[in-house]
């Protein structure tokens, strides 16, 4: 399968003009929300640009759509992992070799010192089972690894799989390949605000 790329923006509060470094404090907890928005367009603002001490000015973006991320306690939801926080995921994947998209998929994550890992994940299938479905992962897929500085590399493999060949219906699984690069630091521009941060790009592929 190809690799998908994700480039996400990790947010520090801090010196302007200084380079950030990311820990597990600057990470999501329980009780924390965080605002997803849509844009049509970046306009003339270029996601692709990276380097150190670079200047990324969204402030022009303007969002038509918006939807509200919240973590949680793991507690708070069917699946009671070793995790640190549980979210509703708003755009899971299909279930690989199914091709249907679950009902209530959660995702379970841990934070340390080390990393920010996510652990399992639940999910709804009604057509078949009338409960919640745990997936423990057999190893973590790591998101961050601590502390984050540019330019970091890491790779990181992870895996899963639910037999309910039991019940005679399915076997599933999945392994996750991921390539994580800090390609820039610098100062990132919002409608929301200004913010330090650091560029992390990551190559993803799920088999």
């Amino acid at each position: 399968m190809k690799p998908l790329p994700i480039a996400v923006f990790v947010l520090c509060v801090c010196s302007a003009g200084a380079q950030v470094s990311i820990t597990n404090s600057d990470m999501v907890g329980a009780g924390d929300s965080v605002r997803v928005s849509y844009a049509a367009s970046t306009g003339t603002a270029d996601y692709t640009v990276f380097g150190p001490n670079y200047l990324w000015d969204f402030s022009q973006l303007a969002p038509y759509a918006q939807q509200v991320m919240r973590y949680d306690q793991p507690s708070a939801f069917p699946f009671t992992s070793m995790a640190t926080v549980a979210h509703v995921n708003l755009s899971p994947d299909s279930i690989p070799g199914l091709g249907i998209i679950p009902s209530d998929f959660t995702d379970y994550y841990k934070g340390s010192s080390s990393s920010f890992r996510q652990v399992g994940s639940s999910f709804l299938y009604p057509q078949v089972i009338n409960f919640p479905i745990p997936v423990i992962y057999s190893s973590s897929d790591h998101i961050y690894n601590f502390p984050l500085d540019y330019p970091d590399h890491d790779t990181s493999d992870a895996a899963w799989s639910f037999n309910a060949q039991s019940f005679g219906l399915f076997y599933i699984g999945e392994t996750i390949h991921r390539e994580s690069a800090v390609d820039g630091w610098g100062t990132l521009i919002t409608p929301f605000g200004t913010f330090q941060c650091l560029r992390q790009v990551s190559y993803v592929t799920k088999v």
